[in-house]
């Protein structure tokens, strides 16, 4: 006797596909069978069992009853809706790429659900501003809207460290910080998705840590600007005056024009890519960034700059080893979602089915992420 097979509606498997750019061939791949299997499936002429239409969920992120449906459902256009540099389109988002926006916009939609559910007085992000504004202004007015001062900054202990203070502070604000992985640096360095509550910025985890950095705060001039967008590349002799603003908004904010003077003063004349990287680990940012700040302040020789920006213009990607698992976990996601779950198991809003599905992890490994999290094992330690 032959098992009874789901009947899917053929449409959604073909709109759940093309909503993520993705080939047929990929899929099929993806899912472990044939292409020619695959396109019956999307012809309706053959039907996928009960454990590949789980994977056809998994890999196509659709619940596994909305193949059912009898219409297409209405999807968060929010990547389609992103502004592109010139020469870019959405059409050609890749497959990884597309699912991890698709991510984050889940993440996100988790995160106000948690919210709402828990009664939290969360702060709407309200810091809004005009490209006709000086941008070294408003990255001043900023750092106040922050309150991080240049003592503070200068008091983090390395660039990871750097990262991870700036990202919990914009969270902090209302601003969701979340990390694309195993996407080239080349089809985006970083997004903003600009939302009147919880906005999201991203950056990438294969670019260097200081170009994070940059990336981070330059995305954020996009949500200060209302704007949602992808980037593919952060040109930083870009002729859009968009893009120039929110290149000069990132580096000044940054890299404080008072504090950069006085430094330099100390230092000496900026001609070497030593003084450079004592600059760099003063305010953990790229070099790239750092030699514009330089230039803008008169504090480096043309040819000086010529050649040092050869140099730092060529750092891009950092490759890793991989790196722990329960870091990795908090890189991509950030601190507060993590934050949010445990408080509402440890509140019994939410089940601990619940709490590995929100984390993406396995029940199995709940109780050492905890452990590194958090630094107790209260829902886990018995």
């Amino acid at each position: 006797m032959s098992k009874s097979r789901p009947h899917i509606n053929p449409e959604v498997l073909i709109w759940a596909r093309e909503q993520l750019n993705a080939e047929p061939e990929l899929i099929a791949r993806r899912v472990g069978t044939s292409l020619a299997m695959y396109t019956a499936w999307e012809n309706g002429e053959s039907l996928p069992s009960h454990k590949q239409l789980q994977k056809l969920s998994i890999q196509l992120q659709v619940p596994a009853t909305a193949f059912y449906l009898k219409n297409t459902p209405i999807g968060d256009n929010s990547r389609l809706e992103m502004r592109r540099l010139p020469g870019y389109t959405s059409e050609e988002d890749s497959f990884q790429f597309s699912k991890q926006v698709n991510e984050c916009i889940k993440r996100r939609k988790i995160i106000s659900e948690l919210i709402e559910r828990m009664e939290i007085e969360f702060p709407t992000f309200n810091f809004k501003s005009s490209i006709n504004n000086s941008p070294s202004d408003v990255a001043n007015e900023f750092r106040e809207f922050l309150n991080i001062n240049i003592s503070e900054q200068l008091r983090y202990r390395g660039k990871f460290e750097a990262l991870k203070n700036w990202r919990q502070t914009l969270e902090k604000h209302g601003i969701l910080v979340f990390q694309l992985e195993r996407v080239d640096l080349n089809e985006a360095r970083g997004f903003a998705l600009y939302k009147d509550f919880l906005p999201i910025v991203t950056i990438n985890s294969n670019d260097s840590v200081g170009g994070r950095i940059f990336t981070l705060f330059h995305e954020v001039g996009h949500l200060l600007l209302g704007e949602s967008i992808v980037h593919n590349h952060l040109d930083y002799d870009s002729s859009n005056e968009i893009e120039i603003w929110c290149n000069k908004f990132s580096a000044h904010f940054l890299v404080p024009t008072n504090d950069l003077i006085a430094t330099c003063k100390t230092i000496g004349t900026i001609n070497s890519s030593a003084k450079v990287d004592r600059l760099i680990k003063r305010y953990w940012v790229s070099g790239s960034a750092l030699l514009r700040r330089l230039k803008e302040q008169n504090l480096i020789s043309n040819e000086d700059f010529r050649e040092l920006t050869e140099i730092y213009d060529s750092f891009r990607a950092e490759k890793g080893s991989g790196g722990d698992y329960y870091r990795n976990v908090v890189a991509r996601m950030g601190t507060l979602l993590p934050d949010l779950a445990f408080d509402s198991y440890y509140s019994n809003a939410i089940s601990i089915r619940d709490l590995s599905s929100i984390l993406n992890m396995k029940m199995s490994n709940l109780k050492e992420f905890e452990k590194r999290f958090k630094g107790s094992e209260y829902a886990f330690g018995n």
